[in-house]
């Protein structure tokens, strides 16, 4: 062994002067050692992605087998350990209020089929009644850009807002459909809505995520953009204006939209809606 290699042998090898088969042997070991730490932590590894606790030195099978029955090892407790208490079933029955401040209805334009250009729209306003009516209106020369002259031109030469100054989106929700919202707080939702813009209105559906909140609130946010074709709603025309001032550059007639809406109880329908039904069973 040259002194190189010798240079090289681990502190607790036998010196450079011991016999080879010394040092050879306590090379082996130290190998072995290695590789059984190899094959125990890729061992952790495997019982970490499934889901099951790491073994312990001294842990016995029987230990390991109380640790992986513990709540918080599986999915399924855990997300019953953190779900909402389950709410009055009369939270349904009330009217709701949009929250404008919690609330947020965004669109894109991609320009040259590469520049994405976000905007959204600050002035929202909406309701939904006792019976489920929904009702939120966008006004469209409320819209920002990040770019004043922007704005004008979207808001006067695309959506002609001195004419048609509210986009307006209706909707009858099937309460019924809802209660999973009493139990668990959350529920995927497909939405059939109509659309009123630039004088004209059109059938539509949404995925959306509709949310019981902590403090009582209802939200209502899409899972996936919602698109917007211009050809759809008369608006060809003011897309090409806004072409020709872009110097010609291409923009895609498809905005898509993303929104998430956020509605107060509105405590005065709960009150109406709890004595019409009290009365209700009076009348019984």
């Amino acid at each position: 062994m040259n002194k190189e290699d010798a240079m090289h042998v681990p502190a607790s090898a036998p010196s450079p002067d011991a016999d080879d088969d010394a040092i050879i042997n306590t090379l082996q070991a130290q190998r072995r050692e290695l590789e059984e730490l190899r094959k125990r932590n890729a061992m952790l590894k495997k019982r970490l992605a499934s889901g099951t606790a790491p073994a312990k030195p001294g842990n016995s099978s029987e230990k390991m087998t109380e640790w992986k029955k513990t709540p918080h090892m599986t999915g399924h407790d855990n997300n019953k350990k953190m779900s909402l208490p389950s709410a009055d079933p009369a939270f349904l029955d009330q009217g709701w209020s949009l929250d404008p401040s919690r609330s947020g209805l965004g669109v894109e334009s991609v320009l040259d089929s590469s520049l994405i250009e976000k905007h959204r729209f600050t002035k929202l306003s909406g309701s939904i009644s006792p019976a489920g009516k929904a009702r939120v209106t966008i006004a469209l020369n409320a819209i920002d850009s990040g770019n004043k002259i922007r704005n004008i031109r979207l808001s006067h030469l695309l959506f002609e807002s001195e004419k048609y100054p509210l986009a307006t989106i209706t909707a009858s929700l099937d309460k019924s459909a809802l209660t999973p919202l009493v139990r668990d707080g959350k529920q995927l939702f497909k939405l059939g809505f109509m659309l009123k813009l630039h004088g004209v209105e059109k059938k539509m559906s949404a995925k959306v995520r509709v949310t019981r909140m902590k403090d009582g609130r209802l939200g209502v946010a899409s899972v996936a953009p919602v698109m917007v074709f211009i050809s759809d709603f008369a608006l060809s025309k003011g897309l090409a204006k806004l072409v020709e001032i872009a110097g010609g550059k291409s923009i895609v007639p498809a905005i898509p939209v993303r929104f998430r809406l956020v509605f107060n109880p509105d405590t005065q329908s709960r009150k109406t809606s709890s004595l019409e039904n009290t009365g209700q069973q009076t009348d019984q």
